[in-house]
């Protein structure tokens, strides 16, 4: 039997209500899509730096995205994966490209064209800005980077999906993982879950 993979910092992520902070107190409208779209894709920043503008598709809500990790043979195309997104999502890709279109900041075929680091910087001091220095266990704190919030986003997904191995898997392709243990490890993060799971397991027993 397989067993699933333990995850390096566990608290390592960010509540849903500490992102929308970020977001609402970054200035710059592609610094808004940036932190939007690595917590509700729950996309890697090297996918995020990859998606075409093309590859939007508008009447299906969702992207195209690459889909690294993903092993494929020398000489088939690269592998792509959708990414489904709720529609305040999608307006705010809408209302991006018709900004840097109004002010002519970029015409170029990528939705985000900046590089790694550059993504590391603007999730960094988004999240400095709203008093979010650091991440983790105090023993190991570390600075908040893009993957905090696609470590963000799939406890939150995990967590909602109550184990259930149908909705897991469902999760796992829309995280790119290749194995379902990998989706797995982001249940039950939350100290207070576990203790309120514990409390349940022994409710009724002296």
């Amino acid at each position: 039997m397989s067993e699933i993979t333990a995850m390096r910092d566990p608290t390592a992520y960010l509540k849903p209500q500490d992102i929308s902070l970020m977001i609402k107190n970054e200035p710059n409208p592609r610094n808004k899509l940036i932190i939007r779209l690595l917590f509700r894709g729950g996309m890697r920043v090297s996918e995020l730096c990859g998606i075409e503008v093309r590859n939007i598709l508008w009447d299906e809500d969702c992207m195209v995205i690459p889909w690294l990790k993903r092993r494929h043979k020398e000489g088939e195309a690269p592998p792509v994966r959708k990414i489904p997104l709720d529609s305040d999502t999608m307006e705010m890709v809408r209302e991006y490209l018709e900004y840097r279109k109004k002010y002519h900041l970029h015409d170029g075929h990528r939705l985000i064209p900046l590089d790694r680091g550059m993504v590391y910087w603007i999730v960094r001091r988004a999240a400095e800005r709203v008093g979010i220095k650091a991440v983790g266990s105090p023993s190991n704190p570390h600075h908040p980077h893009p993957h905090t919030l696609r470590h963000s986003y799939a406890t939150w997904r995990v967590t909602k999906t109550g184990g259930d191995y149908g909705k897991l898997r469902k999760v796992q392709l829309d995280l790119g993982h290749a194995d379902i243990n990998t989706t797995a490890s982001y249940l039950a993060v939350s100290p207070k879950e576990l203790h309120r799971e514990y409390d349940k397991a022994f409710e009724g027993l002296e």
